[in-house]
């Protein structure tokens, strides 16, 4: 820790004299609630017809699939073995048997797009490092919600009514009370189309429905605060400008109970035999599961606004690492702090950047040389090329920093970064000679 303390004196004040421009607001999404939803017969009715055609869209996709006639499924087209590649919107004219109606082909393809979508997201997640991967079943969860397209749910907040466009027509229903609903009726118009989407919850009955929120920057930065998140809990959180967050204890407790605790609910798959706890005892871990997850959240809370009030202090741009935890989360953690720490930037206007961290722990400050041997152990860092040494976190984390710096400058609007919109800027800096 003093020599990260000391190693930032160097770069202290780097960012400040800059003469930077300011971005655009951006924005961010928050759910608008529609709860008491009067369900119709119907509604009911045609929301089960809705799941049918979806389950045998789901099946045809997947036959086709095994036998070999279907090869290759993309975001917006289907490549079959003969050589023919056709879009999403051409197969649909060709299946549009399967849908019982020649109305609404819009919303058909839109259901199409949603089947391929699920389809194309479970076969990346199974798929092996040789490239093959195996069909999966797919089941489309008719018992939990109901999936809408965006552009396809309409409000009228007088009658307090949602209609929904669906395959058999629209339909109407009532709704008893709201929460953000003129939220979302002033992001409506702004937008060309008058219409949104979003899930009826089943067994909340409610739909709940996503509303882009301005983003009203608090100040304008005039440095950089970026950090790296670590599995070390001595250095946890390293921050740029040398600050230091450690795990604590008790978050760190926490995490491994709740870890133990889906180990044991994960039997759930298991035959009765075979398990090692009985439903009543169950269920008891569940309610213990459920007060553990408050009290880390409130742990996380207090984490996240201690790293705001640094960002603040120093008049800072806060840039995250979009390091993601995976079977680590219960030694990593970050994932727990990130969801808080990003709805507070959004809520309070601190401006920050959610940055890939790709490279980051292998790339050169100094140079910008990139190489797997840079880092020697999880605590040392020392470049090949320019023999740069330091402390491994804190060169991640003023990586990091100079992403977001670049964002900034570039004038990309606050918030989750948009791939496709700064896609270049990213690569620009990854393959610059010496990022500054």
């Amino acid at each position: 820790m003093n020599f990260i303390t000391k190693a930032c004196k160097l770069v202290s004040g780097l960012f400040a004299s800059v003469p930077w421009p300011f971005p655009d607001n951006g924005y961010f999404i928050r759910n608008a609630k529609f709860f008491g939803i009067e369900v119709t017969p119907q509604f009911e009715r045609i929301m089960k017809e809705e799941i049918k055609v979806q389950h045998e869209l789901m099946s045809h996709l997947t036959r086709k699939m095994l036998d070999g006639t279907i090869v290759k499924l993309d975001k917006f087209t289907i490549e079959f073995k003969d050589g023919t590649v056709l879009t999403l919107a051409q197969y649909c004219d060709e299946i549009r048997y399967m849908f019982k109606t020649e109305k609404y082909k819009s919303l058909c393809r839109s259901r199409l797009m949603y089947v391929v979508e699920r389809l194309r997201s479970n076969i990346q997640r199974n798929k092996k490092k040789d490239g093959t991967f195996k069909i999966p079943k797919i089941r489309i969860h008719d018992d939990k919600s109901w999936y809408f397209k965006d552009a396809f749910v309409a409000l009228d907040v007088d009658n307090k009514t949602l209609t929904f466009d669906t395959i058999r027509g629209p339909v109407s229903v009532k709704y008893n009370g709201s929460i953000k609903a003129d939220e979302l009726l002033a992001d409506l118009k702004n937008r060309k189309k008058k219409k949104f989407g979003g899930n009826y919850v089943i067994k909340q009955n409610c739909f709940v429905a996503a509303h882009r929120v301005p983003f009203k920057p608090l100040y304008k930065p005039t440095a950089v605060l970026g950090f790296d998140f670590n599995k070390t809990a001595s250095q946890w959180i390293v921050f740029n400008n040398g600050e230091v967050i450690p795990m604590p204890d008790e978050f760190y407790n926490i995490c491994m109970e709740i870890k133990s605790i889906n180990k044991i609910l994960g039997e759930k798959s298991k035959p009765i035999s075979q398990r090692t706890m009985r439903s009543k005892e169950r269920r008891k871990l569940r309610k213990k599961w459920k007060a553990l997850h408050k009290k880390l959240n409130k742990i996380s809370k207090e984490i996240a606004y201690s790293m705001i009030n640094m960002a603040v202090n120093s008049n800072s741009l806060l840039v995250l690492d979009s390091v993601k935890g995976g079977q680590d989360l219960g030694t990593f953690g970050q994932d727990h702090i990130m969801p808080s720490l990003q709805t507070a930037c959004e809520d309070l206007g601190i401006p920050y950047y959610k940055v890939p961290c790709k490279n980051t722990s292998r790339r050169c400050s100094e140079c910008g040389h990139i190489a797997k041997d840079n880092r020697k152990t999880t605590e040392e860092f020392k470049c090949l090329s320019c023999g740069h040494e330091e402390v491994s976190h804190f060169n991640a984390a003023k990586n990091i920093s100079y992403i977001g710096k670049m964002l900034f400058e570039a004038c990309v609007p606050f918030g989750n970064y948009e791939r496709n919109k700064v896609e270049t800027i990213i690569d620009r800096y990854t393959n610059s000679e010496k990022a500054k």
